[in-house]
């Protein structure tokens, strides 16, 4: 349930990090992000799930990625 004001941006994540959970199933609800949400090129497990983005929400090589019903006033490569 956290408000982000602009970007949150998590991004190249070593395969011995903890796991990142955006909104996800361990979280008591999704996330509102008023403007970019960029997850990517993370080698360890991520679960992006139910947030909310004003603009883009993007995605992309992850080598463990999980989650869904994120949604975004644009792009939205997040599911």
């Amino acid at each position: 349930s956290t408000h982000v004001g602009h970007d949150l941006t998590i991004t190249n994540s070593a395969s011995t990090a903890a796991p990142w959970s955006i909104g996800g199933s361990d979280c008591g609800n999704g996330n509102t992000i008023d403007h970019d949400l960029v997850v990517q090129n993370n080698h360890n497990v991520v679960d992006v799930a139910r947030n909310t983005v004003g603009h883009d929400a993007k995605c992309a090589h992850n080598d463990a990625e999980t989650g869904g019903g994120n949604t975004a006033g644009h792009n939205n490569t997040c599911g």
